[in-house]
C-alpha cells in the first residue's frame, strides 16, 4: 500500500523522459474496451536503422553480403521481427482476452511505425490505432524495447522487438484495466523490462485525457518473488571410503548404509531480485536390518542399524530467471553445522555413536512457477563434513572416541524434487 501511494505522488513530480518510453502520446484507449481482436501492422516508412535510412542500410547490407541479402530482410526477417512483437505484446494483454496479430477483419488496427532500430537492437516506434476504414487517429503510443548485448544483427534487433511488443502489451494492459477501474498489474508479477503505472487525469466532463505514466527500472522494482519456501524429498549417496580392517559381516552393514533417503526444507529471502540469503535444514537417513548372532551368547536376533547426518547453516544464493520469469536457475554455497549420529540395536542390546562439526553444502535447482504463489522443482546438492571425535553409548556406558587420522567423512550426494511456496 506504501508503494502504491508513492508511485502515485511521483506521477505528478516527475517528467515522462524516463528510462523507457512507454507513454500515451495522443487521445486515449477506451476503444479497447471489450475488443477481441486487433490487427496490427508494422512499417518501417523514414525508418532509421544504424544512422541510415533503410534504403541505404539495405544497399550497404547488399555490398558486404551478397544480393540475397535484401531478399531475406523484406520476407525472413520482417516476418521473424513481426512474430517476436506481436508474441510478446500479446502476454501481456492476454488477461484482457485481447490479441493483435494479423485481422483484417477486427473493428480497430494499430500501425507501429519504427523510428529507429539502434546497432544494439533497440527499437523506439510510435504506434498509431484507427478505427478500421476511418482515417481519423484515436491514440498514438510511444514505446521502446532494450536490445542485446552480442549476436547478429537481426537477434539483436529481435530482442529490440520483443521487448517493445511486451512493453506496449502490458501498457495496453495496464491502461485498460485502469479505464474499468480493475487492479493493475503488480511489480512482482509484471514480466517486462521495466513496470508501468498509469492514472489517466480527468479534465472536465468525463472524458479520460492523454494519461500519465512513471517508469521504475528494474533495479528498484521487484520482477520476482521476495521470498520462497522450499521442501523436497529424494534420494542420497554417500562418498566414503570402507575401512579395510572391517570383516565381512561389518562392511556388509556399512556398504548397505551407504545410501537413502533425502530431504531438506530452505527458506530464502532476496534482497535483490537476483541476489539472497537461505536458511537450510538438511537430512539424509539410512536404515539396515539384518539376522544376527553374538558369538560370545550364542543368542541370535536382527540387528537394526541407522544413520543420519544432519545439516543446517546459513547460504548465500543466486538465480537466474528465464522463459517469461517461469523458470528459475538458483545455486548456493553455504557454511553450517553438520552432525552425524549412528544406532545400532540387536536383542536388549545398544550402541549409540554421535558426532558433530562445521560443514559445508552447495547445491544447483531449477524451480518452474506453476501458479502465481506455486512451484515445483528439482535439485542437486553436496553436503561435506569431517568429525574427529565421537561419543559412544554401549548399554549406557559412555566414553569419547577420537578417530584415526583424517578423521570421519560425511561427503554425501542428494537428488531430490519438491514443491515450492512464492513470497511476494
Amino acid at each position: 500500500m506504501q508503494m502504491k501511494k508513492a508511485i502515485l505522488l511521483i506521477v505528478f513530480a516527475l517528467s515522462l523522459t524516463s528510462l523507457s518510453a512507454q507513454k500515451i502520446k495522443e487521445g486515449n484507449l477506451d476503444f479497447l474496451i471489450g475488443e477481441k481482436e486487433l490487427n496490427l501492422i508494422i512499417d518501417y516508412k523514414n525508418t532509421i536503422i544504424h544512422g541510415n535510412t533503410e534504403e541505404a542500410f539495405v544497399n550497404q547490407m547488399v555490398v558486404q553480403n551478397g544480393e540475397q541479402w535484401k531478399e531475406i530482410w523484406d520476407g525472413e526477417t520482417k516476418t521473424e521481427l513481426y512474430q517476436k512483437f506481436t508474441i510478446f505484446l500479446n502476454r501481456g494483454t492476454e488477461n484482457l482476452g485481447l490479441k493483435a496479430g494479423t485481422f483484417p477483419e477486427a473493428n480497430y488496427v494499430a500501425v507501429v511505425k519504427i523510428i529507429n532500430i539502434e546497432k544494439k537492437g533497440t527499437t523506439t516506434a510510435d504506434v498509431f490505432f484507427l478505427k478500421t476504414g476511418y482515417p481519423d487517429i484515436l491514440a498514438i503510443i510511444s514505446v521502446q524495447g532494450d536490445g542485446g548485448k552480442y549476436g547478429s544483427m537481426e537477434n539483436l534487433a529481435g530482442d529490440g522487438f520483443r521487448r517493445a511488443g511486451s512493453n506496449l502489451g502490458q501498457f495496453l494492459a495496464n491502461s485498460v484495466k485502469v479505464l474499468k477501474n480493475e487492479p493493475i498489474a503488480t511489480a512482482a508479477t509484471a514480466t517486462i523490462d521495466s513496470f508501468i503505472y498509469v492514472k489517466p487525469q480527468q479534465v472536465g466532463g468525463n472524458k479520460p485525457q492523454p494519461a500519465e505514466v512513471v517508469f521504475l527500472s528494474p533495479k528498484n522494482v521487484r520482477q520476482l518473488p521476495r521470498a520462497t519456501l522450499k521442501a523436497d524429498a529424494g534420494y542420497g549417496w554417500r562418498i566414503v571410503k570402507i575401512n579395510p580392517d572391517l570383516d565381512e559381516f561389518e562392511r556388509n552393514i556399512v556398504s548397505n548404509l551407504l545410501h537413502g533417503f533425502a530431504w531438506n526444507a530452505n527458506f530464502d529471502y532476496f534482497f535483490k531480485d537476483k541476489f539472497g540469503v537461505r536458511v537450510i535444514f538438511s537430512q539424509y537417513r539410512s536404515t539396515y536390518n539384518t539376522m544376527a548372532q553374538n558369538l560370545n551368547t550364542g543368542q541370535k536376533g536382527t540387528l537394526n542399524a541407522k544413520d543420519a547426518i544432519t545439516y543446517i547453516g546459513p547460504a548465500f544464493v543466486f538465480r537466474q530467471p528465464f522463459a517469461q520469469n517461469k523458470w528459475l536457475l538458483n545455486a548456493y554455497a553455504g557454511y553450517g553445522y553438520i552432525e552425524y549420529r549412528q544406532n545400532t540395536t540387536f536383542a536388549n542390546e545398544y550402541e549409540k555413536i554421535q558426532g558433530a562439526s562445521l560443514g559445508s553444502q552447495i547445491g544447483i535447482g531449477l524451480d518452474c512457477k506453476i501458479a502465481p504463489n506455486i512451484g515445483i522443482g528439482i535439485n542437486i546438492l553436496i553436503t561435506s563434513g569431517t568429525i574427529n571425535n565421537f561419543k559412544i553409548d554401549v548399554n549406557g556406558i559412555t566414553s569419547t572416541e577420537k578417530v584415526d587420522v583424517g578423521g570421519e567423512g560425511l561427503l554425501h550426494i542428494k537428488l531430490g524434487a519438491g514443491i515450492r511456496y512464492y513470497i511476494k
